[in-house]
């Protein structure tokens, strides 16, 4: 049994923030919901992550902008964990986690209230319009602790939910330029009418 199952949604805000920003690198964090109070939080269950948020493609290690971009985000999710971290290097065959990456990760995973949590890595040199595979990596924490040392995943602990319709999804998205639409925080910050829950565009993306 897969470790994640990631929905459509997560997987199309992903892939989209990376590219409406070919230019540099992207980031935002994974969304779960959050265990009842009465329910086994079981690590044989998958966990499974059904949205993400965009955060920034400008600076991606600003402290302050991050601590209240959290804040923020936990406060308007309340139902859902911040789960795992995900990332689109700047350069298109630097397909690593970096240092920034990989200390933002830590603290999501020191605090993800889930038995796992999930570093997801773009792989630029996979978009394409033809959207012939899913162009995500996926890493962990090597160990527990202070460690920020990421193993890679087999593609076998992470499955796509629907993967082929979510394929062609991404397909009819990128021929569109959906990815126009899409608002991280940092348009967010630079103007605050910017929905960066990007509610319009999940509609659109379920649909």
């Amino acid at each position: 049994m897969s470790q994640f199952l990631v929905e459509p949604l997560a997987v199309a805000k992903i892939v989209l923030h990376a590219c409406k920003y070919p230019h540099t690198a992207v980031n935002g964090v994974l969304l779960a919901e959050k265990p009842s109070p009465d329910s086994s939080n079981s690590s044989s269950k998958p966990i499974v992550i059904c949205n993400t948020v965009p955060l920034f493609h400008s600076n991606l290690n600003l402290a302050p902008m991050l601590e209240a971009a959290l804040m923020q985000i936990e406060a308007t999710y309340k139902n859902y964990a911040i789960v795992g971290y995900y990332q689109a290097n700047e350069l298109l065959n630097d397909a690593s986690p970096d240092g920034v990456g990989a200390h933002i990760y830590q603290k999501i995973a020191e605090n993800c209230p889930l038995p796992r949590s999930l570093y997801i890595l773009v792989d630029n040199k996979a978009i394409d319009r033809k959207c012939s595979t899913i162009p995500l990596i996926y890493y962990q924490r090597k160990e527990a602790g202070q460690s920020q040392k990421l193993e890679r995943l087999p593609n076998s602990a992470v499955a796509i939910d629907g993967e082929e319709d979510c394929l062609e999804t991404l397909a009819n998205l990128l021929v569109r330029q959906a990815y126009r639409s899409l608002v991280d925080f940092d348009n967010h910050l630079d103007d605050i009418g910017l929905d960066w829950t990007n509610s319009r565009l999940a509609e659109q993306i379920r649909n």
